[in-house]
């Protein structure tokens, strides 16, 4: 199937609901599901919080800000390859197992270092990179957005197959 984002302009529709329960429901029918979380508010990560231990703690987690804010080469390609081969084998400590068959990329308030400047201009080139990576790795992408047109909705609307 690819890659599904969940998009609104208006908040309190259903978007985390249903991203949630999407997920859920292609991680039971035994897809290698990814949910990744780009709403700054978290409320997809907080849902699965009981499940994994320290998932919002700021400190110590890494989240998807730090990694792209944290590019050190000049190809984003490359780079995307690099932190994907990380994740999958477990190193970065950025994708969190929450069940069988379903991981998350927990949101942080640090996303919202990509609304502006060298942040967004980051994004931007990254992004794409590293879901196209993840593909590799899962069968579905599940994507829950924050209800702003921002440069977050936008690139993960791009990069959608639905």
């Amino acid at each position: 199937m690819g890659t599904i984002c969940l998009a609104s302009l208006k908040g309190g529709v259903g978007k985390t609901s249903i991203a949630i329960n999407v997920a859920h429901a292609f991680a039971r029918r035994g897809c290698r599901t990814l949910l990744l979380d780009l709403d700054p508010t978290a409320h997809a990560t907080h849902y699965f919080e009981p499940n994994v231990s320290g998932l919002v703690e700021e400190n110590e987690a890494t989240s998807l800000a730090k990694v792209f804010l944290g590019l050190r080469d000049s190809d984003p390609e490359y780079y995307c390859q690099c932190v994907a081969e990380q994740c999958a084998e477990g190193q970065l400590g950025l994708i969190h197992t929450v069940r069988s068959n379903l991981d998350l990329v927990p949101s942080s308030a640090e996303l919202r270092y990509f609304y502006w400047g060298r942040g967004a201009r980051t994004y931007c080139s990254l992004f794409a990179h590293f879901i196209n990576e993840l593909k590799n790795e899962y069968d579905h992408i599940v994507i829950d957005t924050s209800p702003d047109f921002n440069v977050l909705l936008r690139n993960a609307v791009a990069v959608a197959d639905l």
